[in-house]
């Protein structure tokens, strides 16, 4: 994606962002998160759902990321922690014996802090984050949605916003739809078939402008499938496969 633009001129207060997505219970990424944040001096990391789930460090991922002051925000891996599976989502065995065993490596107080986790956040008013669309309920829509060519605004609820940044998709995907830029600039803690992984998104934000950069994160997916199965994952072959490939 050609992200690196700047939107505006610089007015009245500047912050700088380190934008992660769906990091999935990878502990490796997220001590990358940390040096890279440290490296480009970011005033506050944001991670956009789905900080749990898929990978094999469930609770250590989540410790660190709340210790280390990262804002988060909720995903749908989130929301199964506390409330009943999506009447969309039908799980295969594999994925049914995960969920399982993921609810068990989390203790009490994470998920609670699963479910405190606001499900969006406003950099400044004409910047949102969010893990994804919203169905009327609340809950993170499940339905398939052609990012490509329905219009995002209403499915987003976007309202005026200049930019939206989501996660969920793994992949990357920029689409402008009248006056709001739509951004996904992949996955964070998984490195897919499609070659997407690793991404991160360092945000600059003034008052009315804002500048993006991708950043490539460093991680060894070797670690992630070693852990996988020393710690003998439920659906470990299939992970692998799909998502730390």
């Amino acid at each position: 994606m050609a992200l690196d633009e700047i939107a505006g001129t610089a007015h009245y207060w500047h912050m700088r962002y380190l934008l992660i997505s769906d990091i999935h219970a990878n502990l490796p990424a997220a001590e990358s998160v940390l040096k890279t944040a440290q490296k480009h001096r970011v005033d506050e990391i944001i991670h956009i759902g789905d900080s749990i789930a898929i990978g094999p460090w469930p609770s250590e991922t989540l410790d660190l990321l709340v210790e280390s002051g990262v804002r988060l925000l909720k995903g749908n891996h989130e929301e199964d922690m506390y409330l009943e599976l999506h009447p969309d989502n039908h799980l295969g065995t594999g994925e049914a014996e995960h969920n399982a065993w993921l609810k068990q490596q989390l203790r009490d107080d994470q998920i609670s802090v699963c479910r405190d986790m606001p499900y969006s956040y406003d950099i400044q008013p004409g910047i949102r984050l969010q893990h994804f669309a919203r169905e009327e309920s609340g809950r993170i829509s499940m339905e398939r949605i052609n990012l490509k060519e329905d219009d995002l605004r209403p499915i987003f609820r976007s309202g005026e916003k200049q930019l939206l940044v989501f996660g969920h998709i793994h992949a990357p995907l920029e689409r402008s739809i009248g006056n709001t830029r739509f951004i996904s600039f992949g996955t964070s803690g998984c490195m897919m078939k499609s070659g997407s992984g690793r991404q991160a998104l360092l945000l600059d934000a003034d008052i009315d402008a804002y500048h993006i950069r991708d950043l490539e994160l460093e991680w060894d997916s070797a670690a992630v499938h070693s852990e996988l199965r020393k710690r003998m994952v439920p659906a470990t072959d299939e992970v692998i496969d799909i998502f730390f490939n």
